[in-house]
């Protein structure tokens, strides 16, 4: 490491104080890779092509294309279909963890794995109650079939696609789609069974969507930074879009609907007094009734049923008349993962909060529109599950165009950018999703820490820190290219633990190219082995997006994680290890 240049140093500097920056403040992901990227160019370690060209890059264009593909299939109902018509209600926990993590993993190898989730949480909630266990026995195992499924194809998950780009430009070959299928399917065979033998260890947490009704669906909003109602309590929001606290004898007005309180001789649950008041067409309800215990009189720390008080018109006194889906604000995650549930009525609104909520679709999409929190990735999950499915015709042909885009890069009968590319274009001439939503479904602040990752990795490799840090294994490791794959397998899915899997694969793929070279292995299998490692975040919730999309509805805590993830990161390790050089030989 003596004989590193300033400019070496110099990035190692700038990755550190990135990673840093994403794991203790609460900088966005893109523009800290952006200010990363900037800092390299700036004085001159990178030039203009190597720091901007990636968002030019095949790599880069491959992504956003399947972003209007996936807008196709989930738009035109496919996933809804699948999880309406396909999975059925299990018998026992064993059965549902396999019956959780097949389809889930399959649909990750070709779709968002955070859309996959987002439904599937909907899934769990229906199961649990049915088979009388906690949804966070289930969460977890739904997390992980996610990741482990976007391993098998190329296209599953981001360091795939930026380990195949950089192998591609090095190399002049280019992976097929299914290069990483047989060891994908290995490692999604063994964790399915570790977690069947390890499934005492999932944990028994209270679930705030415990309470939420089958029919409801469930789903986080995230408050932006430069939301409006950032800084003000609940209830002051409320007041501001027209859902007051206090009503009239006899008048209620909620968002400029005003009705008549209800008459004797409704029914009215068991010791409601009759104070509230007339909800509109969108109704929220805090967590565990807070504000109807406190009309009811009762303490509002109290754990208590949640009824439902219904008058009929007229009634001398005032009264809440609930929608028959109200929406329920059930927990709210901060942005250190704290998670605050029962919601109080005094409780602050924080920009970067995830507000969990349960409730019919449309009435998600209201609160949403009117109180501006963001529905992020998620967005086409609701949309998709709302009560208008899509035509029946539309479901095959977004099926069939992704079926033959699939095909025709298999086949080397085109490009993957090829048939990605055909395959949106397709998608908006079927109509299976209008030209907006597929703009809006692409995300680009992935694209953009696609392009940063894909930057730094050009760093580490011009200025010489991936030879240096392939040299210091070497040198702890020696030269067998069995314990140095491992070695360079293990400190990666160490790493990527705490930051984007995108940025370790980046990172770590000069320093496994260079240890191939030095070693005369095999570069397929340390690239494969890669892939897998990076995507085997499975000890900290932050390791990957969607185990926060399940943090919150399992009320799970930091160390859950830890307890199954490190069990499961090592064997995970030992069958890539296994796998991998068995089909790529060293």
């Amino acid at each position: 490491m003596d004989a590193l240049s300033w400019q070496a140093w110099y990035t190692i500097a700038v990755v550190v104080v990135l990673f840093l920056a994403m794991i203790f403040t609460k900088i966005r992901s893109d523009a800290a890779f952006l200010l990363a990227v900037a800092a390299l160019y700036i004085p001159g370690v990178l030039d203009v092509k190597a720091a901007f060209g990636g968002i030019a890059s095949e790599t880069v264009l491959v992504v956003g294309a399947m972003f209007c593909v996936i807008a196709g299939l989930t738009y035109s109902g496919v996933l809804n279909w699948v999880v309406k018509h396909l999975m059925g209600v299990p018998k026992s926990l064993s059965v549902a963890i396999v019956r959780i993590m097949v389809p889930v993993a399959a649909l990750s190898s070709v779709m968002s794995n955070a859309t996959v989730v987002a439904l599937f949480v909907n899934v769990v909630k229906l199961w649990s109650k049915r088979l009388g266990v906690a949804p966070s026995k289930l969460l977890i195992p739904l997390s992980y079939a996610s990741g482990m499924g976007g391993i098998c194809t190329l296209i599953g998950t981001p360091p795939n696609l930026i380990i195949s780009g950089m192998y591609a430009k090095s190399s002049g070959v280019q992976m097929g789609l299914f290069a990483p299928l047989i060891c994908g399917l290995f490692c999604l065979a063994v964790g399915i069974l570790s977690l069947l033998a390890m499934q005492k260890l999932l944990p028994v947490r209270k679930s705030p969507i415990d309470n939420v009704s089958e029919e409801d669906f469930t789903t986080e909003l995230t408050v932006p930074s430069d939301n409006q109602y950032v800084g003000m309590t609940l209830s002051q929001m409320y007041d501001s879009i027209g859902f007051m606290w206090k009503s009239t004898p006899g008048v209620t007005e909620a968002m400029g609907v005003t009705g008549t309180a209800e008459t004797p001789g409704t029914t009215e649950t068991p010791g409601a007094p009759g104070t509230g008041r007339v909800w509109g067409e969108a109704p929220i309800e805090i967590s565990e009734g807070v504000i109807r215990r406190l009309a009811e009189g009762a303490n509002p720390s109290s754990r208590a049923p949640r009824p439902r008080v219904r008058y009929s018109p007229g009634a001398p006194g005032t009264g809440r008349v609930w929608g028959e889906a109200p929406i329920e604000i059930i927990a709210v995650r901060r942005f250190d993962n704290d998670v605050v549930h029962p919601v109080e009525k005094d409780e602050f609104i924080m920009g970067g909060d995830r507000v969990l909520v349960g409730g019919s679709v449309s009435k998600i999409n209201r609160f949403a529109h009117m109180t501006g929190f963001k529905n992020n990735v998620l967005e086409a999950a609701i949309d998709c599950s709302d009560s208008a499915p899509a035509s029946g015709w539309k479901k095959v042909a977004s099926s069939l165009v992704l079926v033959a885009a699939l095909t025709l890069s298999a086949l080397n009968i085109l490009t993957l950018l090829e048939s990605c590319v055909i395959a949106a274009v397709a998608m908006l001439i079927l109509r299976c999703c209008t030209a907006g939503k597929a703009v809006n479904s692409i995300n680009w602040e992935i694209l953009i820490i696609f392009s940063g990752s894909m930057a730094i990795g050009h760093a580490f490799e011009q200025t010489g820190v991936a030879q240096a840090m392939a040299n210091g294994i070497l040198e702890v490791c020696g030269s067998n290219p069995y314990v140095v794959l491992t070695a360079i397998c293990l400190v990666g899915t160490f790493v990527t633990e705490f930051i984007s899997n995108t940025a370790a694969a980046a990172m770590f793929y000069p320093i496994a190219m260079s240890a191939a070279v030095a070693t005369g292995a095999n570069p397929v299998t340390f690239c494969i082995a890669l892939m897998i490692s990076v995507s085997s975040s499975f000890a900290t919730p932050i390791g990957s997006p969607t185990h926060m999309l399940v943090y919150t509805p399992g009320g799970y805590k930091f160390s859950d994680f830890a307890l199954i993830g490190i069990p499961m990161n090592i064997i995970i390790l030992a069958a890539n290890i296994f796998i991998t050089t068995l089909v790529y030989p060293l």
